[in-house]
């Protein structure tokens, strides 16, 4: 086992295909796997195992590619200190939700950056809370916050526990609803499912796995019809919901800059699925830098106006 057998591994992973990994690494196919041979020989595991959808990591090979990417980073850590390098571009790299309040953290940090430093690398991937977790477990990103409602606690945890990863909390909110200045519900101070049923549901194209839409039994029940139009952009859902006098949204408190550039309010819903929590959450073995810590306190701020 050495160092280029490792960074092949982790490649691979990554990839989920030889193929894919053996064109990124410049390197031809038949030798990629003769190393991967070589590399699962010297540890006496199987790190992979082929399928129709290709490369899988084996129960082994999760804990041997996680070890592997850490020996990686210490790695390139030491290299760089040693070599007294100093890197001008800073990067940036976060795994989350699509979010308010996260949103407004990640362009205020941007746009101080641009004035003080010039352009800057930053990486913003939004991604469901499983997603999230890979992400950071890989190294994809650095940071991530991961959401979900409360009754999935014990699982995620368990998860980023059984992986080696850190969190903690950032934030607890039920969600509300969101509607424009002028429908007809504005001037109630809460609302309830029953109310929302005539009205048009502005509605994410990917929901999380968590159950967002416990509604629609309600209003089954209730014997209403339910209206919903689906986007995958926040902003194209905010543009309806600032066009549409009649539509609402069920989501997240949102900042008070959000809501007064789209003329949008939002009310208690007095019925909703209980408690969501945000996470922050990296790696066990990794050391924050300042440019991070920066983000984190602008978060903090942005979540206490918030909710």
């Amino acid at each position: 086992m050495n160092l280029t057998h490792l960074r092949y591994a982790v490649e691979i992973a990554k990839a989920g295909s030889i193929n894919k990994a053996a064109e990124k690494l410049y390197i031809g196919q038949p030798n990629l796997s003769r190393a991967v041979k070589e590399l699962e020989a010297s540890v006496g595991v199987s790190v992979f195992e082929r399928s129709a959808k290709g490369m899988e990591l084996t129960p082994d090979g999760e804990v041997f590619i996680k070890y592997a990417e850490n020996i990686l980073n210490q790695i390139d850590m030491l290299s760089d200190i040693f070599k007294g390098e100093k890197q001008d571009e800073k990067r940036f790299s976060l795994a989350a939700p699509d979010s308010g309040y996260i949103t407004c953290a990640f362009s205020s940090l941007s746009a101080e950056l641009e004035a003080q430093t010039g352009a800057q690398l930053y990486f913003f991937r939004e991604g469901d809370p499983s997603g999230v977790i890979k992400s950071v477990m890989r190294g994809d990103c650095s940071l991530g916050i991961v959401r979900y409602n409360q009754k999935h606690d014990k699982y995620y945890k368990s998860m980023m526990d059984e992986k080696g990863i850190d969190y903690e909390l950032l934030g607890e909110f039920e969600k509300c609803v969101l509607i424009c200045s002028g429908h007809p519900l504005a001037s109630n101070e809460r609302v309830f499912y029953r109310d929302l049923c005539k009205y048009t549901e502005i509605c994410d194209f990917n929901p999380y796995p968590a159950p967002l839409f416990s509604h629609e039994i309600k209003g089954a029940q209730d014997g209403q019809p339910q209206h919903r139009a689906f986007s995958d952009s926040r902003f194209c859902r905010f543009w309806v919901l600032s066009e549409n006098t009649r539509s609402y949204m069920i989501d997240e408190p949102c900042p008070r800059p959000v809501l007064k550039r789209f003329g949008l309010v939002q009310k208690e819903l007095a019925d909703g699925e209980g408690m969501y929590k945000d996470l922050l959450i990296h790696r066990k073995d990794y050391r924050l830098s300042e440019l991070e810590g920066d983000f984190i306190s602008r978060l903090c701020e942005f979540k206490r106006e918030t909710f």
